[in-house]
């Protein structure tokens, strides 16, 4: 609007004054950044015109950049993926008419090699329906988080008898995370590792650390593998006994207890036969036993008994016969 310019000049005649009209061809709205001319034109004041013969030294017009600002969004990707940024927008609008610029992203992160961690997004702008040379842009750079990429395991089973431990030799040392020929250190660990614990089953869980890849890109999960702990393997054969038919046992001449060669730990023994009812005929028959806890869980061993045999033989009796007296030739009832 030129505003900033004289509306109106003195003639020297008198008071007259001409009016003043200003034009551009910058001052359209849509010229470019530059210098363009600024002519005028009189108009009637208090003077006429057509009575003066102005000469116009002409002024500059300059058209500046226009300030523009614009911040980056934030992006997020796993360890070695890297990306194209297609959650950010590719045009910013400048606030001329539908004017946009191009933006084109870029990250320090974004190697595809970058460790865990976060990195400046940057932005370079280019023409887009708009002309970069007509903007002053301001870019705030946006955050790329590099994050822990995923890697799972599931532990493998291994089986030991009481008593015994493992060095899990049977399990992979390493975990491959994908990434080339990156891999972890692998560590395991058991509750039922330590040669005192009672058979059953206990899980079997697994720590990483680095190995040719650092553990803090990779976040790793687990499921936890079975460690079976097996009864410890004893056998005993039972002793033979004999009674008489009539009679019972309290299997008192056999052994109350079965060492198992853990220690001091034993376990206590019962036995039992069909034999030993009081009632049972002349025969052989077998002699069971049976495990119970000691100073060892009888639940820790499993023991293979050979039977052995109770004899029940006869009863021995006497019977003194009397005396009968017959005639010759008679015979008695």
């Amino acid at each position: 609007t030129f505003a900033s310019l004289a509306s109106s000049f003195a003639t020297g005649i008198g008071a007259q004054t001409l009016g003043l009209i200003y034009a551009s061809t910058g001052n359209t709205g849509t010229a470019n950044v530059g210098g363009y001319a600024i002519t005028a034109t009189t108009a009637d004041g208090t003077g006429r015109a057509a009575n003066y013969d102005v000469t116009f030294t002409e002024g500059t017009l300059t058209v500046g950049r226009r300030p523009v600002s614009f911040t980056i969004g934030d992006a997020s990707i796993a360890y070695r993926k890297p990306t194209v940024f297609a959650s950010l927008s590719r045009t910013q609008s400048t606030g001329v008419g539908l004017q946009t610029l191009a933006l084109t992203y870029s990250s320090t992160g974004n190697t595809g090699l970058a460790v865990v961690g976060d990195y400046p997004i940057a932005a370079t702008v280019a023409n887009g329906t708009g002309a970069t040379s007509n903007y002053d842009v301001t870019l705030t750079n946006g955050t790329l988080s590099v994050g822990r990429r995923p890697v799972s395991l599931t532990i493998g089973n291994v089986s030991i008898v009481y008593t015994s431990t493992t060095d899990f030799a049977s399990l992979p040392s390493t975990l491959s995370t994908g990434v080339g020929s990156q891999t972890l250190v692998l560590a395991y660990d058991s509750t039922g590792n330590t040669g005192t614990a009672n058979a059953g089953t206990y899980p079997i869980t697994a720590t990483a650390a680095d190995g040719t890849g650092a553990l803090s890109n990779y976040h790793v999960t687990f499921t936890n593998g079975t460690l079976n702990v097996g009864r410890w393997a004893l056998s005993l054969t039972v002793d033979d006994l004999s009674i008489v038919y009539g009679n019972t046992t309290d299997f008192a001449s056999l052994p109350s207890s079965l060492p198992t060669g853990i220690g001091t730990q034993t376990l206590g023994l019962t036995y039992a036969s069909t034999g030993n009812t009081g009632t049972a005929n002349v025969g052989a028959y077998a002699i069971t036993a049976t495990t119970v806890d000691g100073t060892g869980l009888a639940a820790n061993y499993d023991v293979t008994f050979t039977n052995g045999v109770l004899g029940v033989g006869r009863r021995p009796l006497s019977v003194t016969v009397g005396n009968a007296l017959i005639a010759y030739g008679d015979t008695s009832d």
